[in-house]
């Protein structure tokens, strides 16, 4: 079942609405299909029937029975502690479910309609923003997390790349946020531009005080600190020459954050004689750069502020759109094996 192509990035600090979580859960779901994209009104139900193999239809193409079972399924599996032995509950998701997948569907024929392409290196960048920066090898990994098989999970990241493209060129480059709304919320959110004090380092680990021993005198001798990481350091970041990038407090585990923040001297290494030691090894750091804390001023702040206000425009933007697809659309429902799948 994959999620709608409607997403909300929330600001640092800000918390998150309370209330019973099966309802927090529910809204969040409806929201973008259920409430505001008209639930069921102007659908019609189709004739039920034994022989009948499909419980939905969108402009004649067909939801099948067993795909439906499938993703009923597996979201039982993933709202089990909200809907265990509560029908209500477990019918109330197999609307969901099954509206989720016609708004998929009505998302498909649009791509085609319009002849959405993505080429690979677009579909690897979109891949990446959902699962991070994972071997192609692991995939498999979350994909057991989906409880999809390879292919599928992968024609489902292809077609959610899609969707999310079809979105961007009929919602998102539409939206309009003025000059004087982006002056408006930097005056009134100033606090959320504050940029923390963070350095730049780079990481060398290895596994024992014997290693850890030999790395600090060759580094007596000017050895090249990125030499040594390449030979000696056990951890991932030694793909990236052990560079941490800018950092602020919190990020990395406390016990870097005591050693790196006392650091001042660039191109200078944490006190060598005092092992910072975890339960990974012996680390050493090289400091590559800093920044003071600072305030961002407005013209830094601009493409921040217009990416947050078109975000907060885009949930009701994208309903409304979808609900003129919908409107356009011909859907039919088969109520009666809906009701029968769900309880």
């Amino acid at each position: 079942m994959t999620p709608p192509p409607v997403h909300i990035e929330m600001r640092r600090g800000r918390a998150a609405g309370r209330g019973p979580l099966w309802g927090r859960a529910a809204v969040a779901l409806l929201l973008s299909t259920l409430l505001l994209a008209g639930c069921f009104g102007n659908q019609r139900e189709i004739a039920g029937g034994d022989s009948r193999r499909y419980i939905a239809s969108v402009n004649n193409e067909q939801i099948s029975l067993e795909d439906f079972q499938s993703a009923y399924r597996r979201g039982l599996e993933n709202w089990e502690r909200f809907v265990a032995n509560d029908s209500t509950k477990r019918a109330d998701l197999g609307r969901i479910v099954l509206e989720r997948m016609i708004e998929e569907l009505l998302l498909d024929q649009e791509v085609r309609r319009r002849g959405i392409k993505v080429d690979e290196d677009t579909f690897r960048a979109a891949l990446l923003r959902q699962v991070g920066s994972v071997e192609p090898t692991r995939f498999s990994a979350s994909n057991d997390k989906a409880g999809l098989p390879d292919k599928l999970w992968m024609r489902e990241m292809r077609r959610r790349a899609l969707h999310e493209k079809l979105v961007r060129q009929e919602v998102v480059t539409k939206l309009h946020v003025t000059a004087r709304d982006m002056r408006t919320y930097y005056q009134e959110h100033r606090d959320e531009f504050v940029q923390p004090e963070q350095v730049r380092v780079r990481h060398l680990a290895v596994g024992n005080q014997a290693v850890y021993n030999r790395v600090v005198r060759l580094l007596e001798q000017n050895v090249d600190f990125v030499k040594l990481v390449r030979e000696f350091s056990i951890t991932p970041d030694r793909r990236q020459e052990g560079d941490l990038g800018f950092v602020e407090r919190g990020i990395l585990p406390e016990a870097f954050d005591r050693v790196i923040f006392k650091m001042t001297a660039i191109g200078g290494y944490n006190p060598l004689g005092k092992p910072v030691q975890t339960e990974m090894g012996y680390h050493i750091f090289k400091l590559e750069d800093r920044k003071p804390q600072a305030v961002l001023g407005f013209d830094e702040a601009a493409p921040l502020i217009r990416e947050l206000l078109t975000d907060q425009q885009r949930p009701k933007a994208y309903a409304a759109w979808l609900g003129r697809l919908r409107e356009a659309a011909t859907i039919r429902i088969d109520y009666k094996l809906l009701t029968a799948e769900t309880g």
